[in-house]
């Protein structure tokens, strides 16, 4: 049979068969092929590995010894990156904390927890008008900027491959960092024409049980994830000529709790367990004592009047 025969006859098979199902199949054909092309331009770059005989057992169980090569032309192609000097030193010194400058990112550091512990420090940041709560290696919403260190009055940023300073809100820059383990400032004498009165209302008296069990369940998230604090309550400094004097609250996500321990949106904090919460030492002890604390004493400012709340932190 000739060329020219053949060729017509192939054409007539062709013409019958499912055109569909033959264009599918060679189309994964193709791709499965491209696969293993590409596979193998892969490996072309890499010894062939040394062949390890799989012998039985007597028992009739087969182990497999894994496979050996030479890795040292893998290591060359740094396929996942070059590790630098700044991957093998994560530590940031005090030096690197007191050199780094004022951030310029639009960021507010509302509230801290200042640690040397990473699994205590966390800093409270308002970005793009949203307030969160990071722990350490966090990275700021909005930002390409992660949280490094926290300290007494302000966090390290990383930021663009340079290390920042974010301070505490109200707190004006300074290279001179102070130490967590100095002595508070002495309290101010209270001068104050607010009325002051405890809250016994009956509601709180009545709720005493809920509210027990919802603040063990804050205390949980808490433990469990630093950024749940702002589901239950945002914070933010409270000025008066320039000076803070206090820190607004308002509900956050869960408004609920909120009203169950006794806030109104816009009562200002003053005090907590008797810590000045304007004094940024005595602030840090107070945070300290509430990990520990089976009693919460909150002095809040309410329109004129200073209002003492007590909450039962004990499960």
């Amino acid at each position: 049979m000739d060329l020219p025969q053949m060729t017509d006859r192939y054409t007539r098979i062709w013409q019958q068969l499912p055109q569909k199902g033959i264009s599918q199949t060679l189309g994964v054909i193709l791709v499965v092929y491209i696969a293993y092309m590409l596979a193998k331009g892969t490996w072309l770059f890499f010894p062939d590995p040394e062949i390890v005989a799989i012998q039985g057992s007597s028992t009739g169980s087969s182990q497999a010894n894994s496979a050996s090569f030479d890795t040292t032309e893998f290591k060359k192609l740094n396929l996942f990156g070059v590790k630098t000097e700044k991957q093998e030193n994560t530590d940031v010194t005090q030096q690197q904390e007191e050199s780094a400058p004022e951030t310029r990112l639009n960021l507010t550091l509302t509230g801290l927890v200042a640690s040397d512990d990473a699994r205590v420090a966390a800093a409270i940041i308002e970005s793009q008008g949203k307030q969160e709560t990071y722990g350490i290696d966090d990275k700021i919403e909005g930002t390409r900027a992660i949280l490094k260190r926290v300290k007494i009055d302000r966090v390290i940023i990383e930021s663009a491959g340079r290390l920042e300073t974010l301070m505490l809100d109200g707190f004006e820059y300074t290279n001179k960092i102070p130490s967590a383990t100095g002595q508070p400032n002495p309290k101010p004498a209270t001068t104050t024409s607010a009325t002051r009165r405890t809250l016994t209302n009956n509601q709180t008296q009545v709720n005493q049980a809920k509210i027990k069990e919802r603040v063990a369940q804050l205390k949980a998230d808490i433990k469990d994830n630093p950024a749940k604090f702002t589901d239950y309550i945002k914070i933010t400094p409270h000025r008066e000529r320039g000076q803070i004097k206090g820190y607004r609250l308002s509900p956050g996500k869960d408004r609920e709790f909120f009203s169950d321990v006794g806030l109104k949106p816009g009562d200002i904090a003053l005090e907590i367990n008797g810590n000045d919460l304007t004094d940024i030492r005595q602030a840090q002890q107070a945070l300290k004592e509430l990990r520990q604390s089976t009693q919460l004493s909150l002095v809040v400012k309410r329109g004129g009047e200073i209002h003492d709340i007590s909450l039962d932190l004990e499960n």
